[in-house]
């Protein structure tokens, strides 16, 4: 959802966050309507269907689709819309992760896990133009 701050209104735009060219195509359409943006609030969440299996039982196609989505599509989308940021620093990024990743949560390591790496990201001071 893109909120409009001049009229309030929002729109919706379909993203696909395990896809970079979705997001680049996202990117695209925000830099086309908006021109500039002041913040991003990344709350991507594959956590339905990952539960319940052992870290043994766990496939490898849901391991890397739960990743791709909440860890890759968090940093592509990041990293898509970090050049339409306004200058001068006044924009904010808020990345939503999960107290899971605190505690552990049993029978959820792909979700406990990539909520970790989203927080891990978040501490990280590498965004250096925002």
């Amino acid at each position: 959802m893109i909120e409009l701050a001049s009229s309030g209104a929002a729109r919706f735009v379909p993203i696909d966050l395990a896809e970079p060219n979705s997001i680049a195509a996202f990117a695209r359409d925000v830099g086309a309507h908006e021109g500039e943006i002041h913040g991003l609030v990344n709350n991507a969440a594959i956590a339905t269907g990952v539960g319940g299996k052992l870290f043994d039982e766990i496939d490898l196609e849901l391991w890397d689709r739960v990743m791709q989505v909440n860890v890759r599509g968090t940093w592509l989308v990041t990293r898509a819309l970090s050049p339409l940021f306004a200058p001068g620093g006044s924009g904010r990024i808020v990345n939503v992760a999960s107290d899971t990743a605190l505690w552990g949560a049993p029978r959820l390591l792909a979700y406990v896990a990539s909520k970790g790496a989203v927080i891990a990201m978040t501490r990280s001071p590498t965004c250096s133009r925002l």
